[in-house]
């Protein structure tokens, strides 16, 4: 009873595996079944180019983010599952069954096949921070300009086409890893230089920037059937690289123009200004969605969710009111600004991440960080967006609440999480090939 293979242990071992595979499966429903409503939604409600993707490359891709979530939860049973070229694998050390998406997104599964090999790869990839990564994408994206620039009177027109593939500003070959979890087995990714140059402008830059960045950088730099994504680096990225020492930085810094806080001290980054702006009250339209946003009164039917690096949907400036509005009575923000003041300060903030992040110290050059943040003044404040400049985080202003407009040109800094399954070795020391073939 207790040996062979027909034991008691042995038919649980078989029983949990059969139970890992049927959940991933089930994952792998409901991560398709959201990703084609958004799918269809943003083609034709919100317009956005969307269909330009195959339904199998959306249903390849969403099915990837599944597989690697159960992975994360079930990593010694279903430790090689993955997706490539429209097959899904789930496979632990006796069972392995298969999924094949058909051009009309369906997904048709095979019975469970007996296996008497391991689930665990013979050659296992473990990559360390700061290792090389040849991966060279090619992709395009529609910047938009009505959507990334706006003044007083008027917003942006036309689209700008930026291409990645080889011999176009956006391409990108060479990265380094900037983290790596044993766990899940996924690493992080940063170019060794920013490309492009890019401008926001106005309400509209603020309102869209992180739409924008984040979109640009998924169509350039990902892969969906092969579960690679690629966002913009973020004020969290910097957070989570330097640490502690960053983050009670952040807690520290005090406003550079003496706002005061309900105390009568100086605002600190996270406090709110004493006073409300009660004459310059205008606020990009976003903002009334960001979770810490104060306006006086509340707008009606307006759900307050957004962190400072999110946004679902782009706010179009064909809408009536849609760039930015004005308070009734007030609006009162909170001091979300900060800045690490010089590269001396930034490195020792970072730590080993530094020559990462910021690939040529002191010269490297400008990048958008998709993040929004607020600046207080006296009579006005700074609706203002993330930005590397002379090797230091700082911000861009975008618009005032008096209603000017500020205008940045930044470059393109994006963050590329794949599976280190995708990761061969490279000729050179520490540095790696991807598998994308």
């Amino acid at each position: 009873m207790l040996s062979g293979n027909n034991s008691a242990p042995q038919k649980a071992t078989e029983a949990a595996q059969k139970d890992a595979i049927a959940g991933a499966k089930d994952e792998i429903a409901m991560e398709v079944q959201e990703a084609l409503l958004n799918y269809y939604n943003n083609t034709y409600v919100e317009g956005d180019g969307t269909k330009e993707k195959s339904i199998q490359e959306v249903v390849s891709g969403a099915a990837s983010t599944a597989v690697g979530n159960a992975k994360k939860r079930n990593s010694q049973l279903l430790e090689s599952s993955g997706v490539s070229e429209n097959k899904i694998t789930l496979n632990t050390k006796s069972y392995t069954t298969t999924g094949t998406i058909d051009t009309n997104g369906g997904i048709t599964w095979s019975d469970y096949i007996e296996s008497t090999g391991s689930s665990t790869p013979e050659t296992e990839v473990i990559p360390e921070v700061g290792d090389t990564v040849n991966y060279a994408p090619s992709g395009s994206y529609n910047w938009d300009k009505s959507l990334a620039e706006s003044d007083k009177t008027s917003v942006g027109s036309g689209i700008e086409t930026l291409s990645s593939a080889p011999g176009n500003t956006y391409n990108i070959t060479k990265w380094k890893i900037l983290s790596y979890d044993p766990v899940s087995k996924m690493v992080e990714m940063v170019p060794t230089k920013p490309v492009g140059n890019l401008t926001l402008r106005g309400a509209q830059g603020y309102n869209n920037a992180v739409y924008l960045l984040n979109n640009a950088c998924k169509s350039l730099y990902g892969n969906e059937g092969k579960g690679i994504t690629a966002r913009s680096i973020q004020e969290e990225d910097f957070v989570k690289a330097g640490g502690v020492n960053w983050t009670s930085h952040r807690a520290n810094y005090e406003n550079e123009n003496s706002v005061k806080n309900s105390s009568g001290n100086t605002v600190k980054y996270g406090e709110q200004g004493s006073d409300a702006y009660t004459s310059y009250k205008k606020y990009p339209s976003i903002y009334e969605q960001e979770n810490n946003s104060v306006i006086t009164p509340d707008p009606e039917g307006i759900t307050k969710e957004l962190e400072q690096s999110e946004q679902k949907n782009s706010i179009k400036a064909t809408e009536v009111g849609a760039t930015y509005k004005e308070a009734e009575t007030s609006i009162q923000p909170y001091q979300t600004y900060y800045d690490t003041s010089n590269y001396s300060t930034t490195q020792g903030l970072l730590g080993d991440k530094a020559g990462i992040l910021l690939p040529n110290g002191s010269s490297t050059k400008n990048y958008w960080v998709a993040s929004r943040c607020v600046d207080l003044y006296g009579r006005v404040c700074y609706f203002t967006v993330r930005l590397v400049d002379s090797g230091c985080l700082y911000a861009g202003n975008m618009f005032s609440s008096y209603g000017d407009a500020g205008s940045c040109s930044r470059a393109l800094f994006p963050v590329v999480s794949l599976s280190s399954e995708l990761l061969v070795e490279g000729e050179e020391p520490n540095t790696y090939d991807v598998k994308v073939d």
